[in-house]
C-alpha cells in the first residue's frame, strides 16, 4: 500500500527502515497467518509520492511489487530496464525483494515522459513478470514485439524478464 505516516510500524531488518517521504511512501507489511502479528515491514519510496499497488510471489516467496512514483530517488538496481525517472507526473516501477524483506533483488523504473501507473503484477511459471496499467503517452513507447496494438491507447500490458533487465513484449490497448 502507501502511507503518509513517518511512524508506520517497521518490524525486522528490512531494507528501508525510515520514511523518506515527502507526501507518501509505499509500504509492505507481512503478517502471520492469523493476521495478528507483523512478521516484517518496510517502506518503499523516495523523496516524493510513491505507492505500491500490487504484489506477486515467485517460487522462493520473493516478492515482486509494482506501483507508481514521482521520486527521482526511488531505490533501484543498476542492471535493469531503466535506472532513471522518465518524467511526467508519475512513472511506473517494479521491485523484486527477498522473502524476508531485507534486500532489494532488482528494482526498475518503467515509465515514459507522460503520466504512468502500473496497477497489477503477475508472474508466469518461468517467473516472467507481467504488468498492467495505464499511460498518457501517445506514441509507440510501450509497443514492443507485439502483433496487436491500438496506437494511442492508454492501457498497457508488458512482459518483462525475471531480472527486470529486458522487455520481452509490450502492447497498448483500449479505444485509442
Amino acid at each position: 500500500s502507501c502511507t503518509r505516516s513517518n511512524d508506520c510500524p517497521i518490524v525486522g531488518n528490512s531494507f528501508q527502515q525510515t520514511y523518506v517521504g515527502g507526501p507518501e511512501d509505499g509500504c509492505i507489511i507481512k503478517l502471520d497467518n492469523s493476521l495478528q502479528n507483523i512478521v516484517w515491514s518496510t517502506y518503499l519510496g523516495g523523496e516524493l509520492h510513491d505507492a505500491a499497488y500490487s504484489l506477486s510471489l515467485d517460487s522462493n516467496d520473493d516478492i515482486y511489487i509494482t506501483g507508481g512514483t514521482e521520486s527521482l530517488l526511488l531505490p533501484y538496481t543498476s542492471t535493469v530496464l531503466d535506472t532513471v525517472y522518465s518524467g511526467g507526473r508519475a512513472d511506473r516501477f517494479i521491485t523484486d525483494i527477498t522473502a524476508d524483506g531485507q534486500k532489494i533483488i532488482n528494482s526498475t523504473y518503467f515509465g515514459s515522459i507522460e503520466y504512468d501507473q502500473s496497477y497489477v503484477v503477475e508472474l508466469d511459471n518461468y517467473t516472467n513478470v507481467y504488468v498492467l496499467g495505464q499511460s498518457e503517452v501517445q506514441d509507440s513507447t510501450f509497443i514492443h514485439n507485439a502483433l496487436f496494438f491500438n496506437y494511442g491507447s492508454g492501457q498497457f500490458v508488458s512482459k518483462i524478464a525475471p531480472e527486470l533487465d529486458s522487455l520481452i513484449y509490450s502492447t497498448v490497448f483500449g479505444n485509442g
